[in-house]
Parts: structure tokens; sequence; C-alpha cells
């Protein structure tokens, strides 16, 4: 139904009542599977709507040099970015899932192995007055080394992820509906990036992307194929 209401809320036939937006063709709230046949744009509800979230992305993320030196804060829009051919039509994007970076267990094994030698070799160099203690250490090493990967492996179900579906892009638990985005880039910050979207119904948005697999000219290309056109106008 968010994905329908969307539609309604810069169409021009809409009208607002209990809560929600009604069709004012068939005084019904419209339910549809992708398009509605009957939408006609409301340019002005759209200004109105993308007006505020603008004037708030400049404040946020400026664009001038001493801005972005003094925010420590670097904002580029997606379409400026160069899009290399990743995917060829938006049938390509369905049901993509990019996942955050696989837990690297044969690194965190050669580390717990490192850490065993060195208890090892400590305890043998000075087992004479101290083997209880080493002893000790060394039990204590295997058992949380072991319990880290086991943890990572098998029950760590906060790993990050985005999802690319028909109608929207899933990041966990947040949910945006193409027809909602009406522009969109990436935010780097400490080392850190962010898919940056802003939207007609949640404002602006930061979806934390530097511990996921997938590049910022896929997200573009992906974005581009899927968005709305009709909201990309200004």
């Amino acid at each position: 139904m968010e994905h329908c209401q969307n539609y309604c809320l810069v169409c021009e036939n809409r009208y607002y009542s209990s809560n929600v937006f009604i069709c004012g063709l068939t005084d019904k709230i419209e339910i549809f599977e992708d398009e509605c046949d009957s939408f006609i744009l409301d340019d002005h509800q759209l200004y109105r709507k993308r007006k505020p979230i603008v004037s708030e992305m400049k404040y946020r993320y400026p664009t001038n040099i001493l801005g972005k030196f003094l925010s420590n804060k670097s904002y580029k829009k997606g379409k400026k970015i160069h899009l290399f051919t990743h995917y060829k039509s938006k049938g390509d994007t369905k049901d993509l899932l990019f996942k955050e970076f696989d837990f690297d267990i044969r690194s965190s094994y050669l580390s717990i192995l490192v850490l065993l030698a060195l208890v090892i070799a400590m305890g043998y160099k000075d087992k004479q007055e101290n083997g209880l203690f080493f002893f000790i250490a060394f039990i204590a090493v295997l058992i949380l080394g072991v319990s880290y990967i086991v943890y990572n492996v098998y029950f760590n179900k906060n790993k990050k992820y985005i999802l690319i579906e028909d109608k929207r892009l899933v990041y966990n638990d947040e949910t945006i509906f193409w027809n909602d985005i009406f522009d969109y880039g990436f935010l780097k910050q400490e080392n850190r990036t962010s898919l940056v979207v802003q939207t007609m119904s949640k404002g602006i948005v930061e979806l934390g992307i530097s511990d996921i697999d997938v590049k910022e000219n896929q997200l573009a290309e992906i974005i581009e194929l899927n968005k709305k056109k009709h909201l990309f106008t200004y």
C-alpha cells in the first residue's frame, strides 16, 4: 500500500481523508501492482515536498571547499558518478543481494594460532616457575578464540545487507520505495561511505555501505535503472 500512496502523494487526482490519500476519480484507496494508469503529476506538490529537503541537504552537506573542510564531509550527487555498465536493464537488478563483507575465518584461525604459539613459547621458556599460569592462558586463548569464530559464523544475525526488489530497496529493517526517491548521492566522512537518499515520505535517509560488498557506481546504476523519472524532473 505504501508503494501506491507514494504515487498518490504527488498526483493531481488525490485528496486526503482519514490519514490516507483517496483517488478523486474512484473515491477509493487505490491499490495497483506497478504504476497507476490515471496518474497525473502535480508539479506544485512535488516542488513543495522537495523544497525543505533540498534546503536541509545544503545545510547538512556543504558543497563548497570551506564547508567540506570544516565539516570533514564530502558529498557528491550520484548522477555525477561515471557509470560503468554492470547492469543493462532494470530486470538485471531484480533480487540482487549485497551482504556485509564475509567474516574472514582464515585470518581469525591464523591469529589464534599465533597467540597460542606465543603462549606456548613463553610457557616453555619459563615453565619452571609459571607453568600453571601459561597453561591456563593457553586454555583461555583457545576457548575465547573458538567462541569468537563460532559466534561470527553461526550466530551473528546483525550483518548488514542491501536487497534490490522490483518496487523497493531494502536495507536491513529500512525499506525505501523507488517511487519515494527524488535524488541521491554518496557521503564520505572519516573513511566511511554512506548512500544518501532524498525521499518524499522519510526526508533524508543515510545508509552506511562501507561494510557491504557493493561499489558506489553499482548502486548508482541500480538507482538510475529503477528510479521514477517524474520525480527527477528538477
